[in-house]
């Protein structure tokens, strides 16, 4: 199982890379940089997902309720359209999850 600083490490680098998707974006737009240049750009990313806002989305959800807080805590403002899948989201917390000591200890005493 991977650790929970593993997640915020994680966390950086889609940050990172979203910053740069966006300045390169908007760069295209303006006409300061090739269309291709900017597509390059995507596919060095190696990233399975599309949409890396939605990928940063589940797992910064998932780091905040590793550390405790709840949900509502965390998105406040829900619609209908909005709401994260759960299934996806019990997924990574189950990646990233440690071993609880309750339960270690239950066994040493047994």
């Amino acid at each position: 199982m991977k650790k929970i600083k593993e997640l915020k490490q994680e966390l950086k680098k889609i940050v990172k890379h979203i910053r740069e998707e966006k300045r390169l974006r908007k760069e295209e737009q303006r006409g300061n940089i090739p269309l291709h240049e900017y597509m390059a750009y995507r596919r060095s990313i190696g990233h399975p997902y599309t949409d890396l806002s939605s990928h940063f989305r589940y797992r910064h959800v998932a780091y905040c309720l590793l550390r405790g807080k709840k949900y509502d805590e965390i998105e406040r403002k829900l619609t209908r359209a909005s709401l994260l899948n759960h299934n996806v989201l019990e997924e990574i917390l189950q990646q990233y999850r440690e071993v609880e000591p309750i339960a270690c200890a239950e066994v040493v005493n047994v």
